[in-house]
């Protein structure tokens, strides 16, 4: 069975209609007025997910009629932020808990020791911060 598929500008299937008894030549038509085009099941397949998902993970946009591996995610200013966020909130849980075990054993150079390391870190952590956000 062939469909009458529509892609978006980048390339990626938008939503298509077989190609069945209830498609008549008028339908077909119009559909290829609205930008669809034909591909054949096999093709399809690729779209849909049926053939894997390509060589970057992110499945298969057509590029010059016929289907490619959809470049790699590349995940967003905000989503670099929240996962670098995630990282440096529990490096710095983890010296507070050292912190704290470190001030009920009486270790007072520990405890400095550990103030400092948590400072180098949170400022690392604003750095790196900064740097995603240029």
């Amino acid at each position: 069975m062939n469909y009458m598929s529509l892609f978006d500008a980048d390339g990626t299937r938008v939503t298509s209609v077989p190609c069945d008894d209830d498609l008549t030549d008028e339908k077909k038509a119009a559909l290829e007025a609205e930008g669809y085009v034909e591909i054949d099941e096999d093709e399809w397949n690729y779209y849909v997910g049926n053939k894997g998902m390509g060589d970057n993970g992110t499945g298969y946009i057509r590029k010059e009629g016929k289907p490619v591996s959809a470049p790699a995610y590349v995940p967003t200013a905000a989503e670099q932020a929240d996962a670098l966020a995630a990282t440096y909130e529990a490096q710095v849980k983890g010296i507070d808990d050292q912190i704290v075990l470190a001030m009920a054993d009486g270790d007072d150079d520990l405890v400095a020791e550990l103030k400092e390391e948590k400072t180098a870190a949170l400022k690392e952590y604003q750095e790196k911060l900064e740097a995603l956000n240029k």
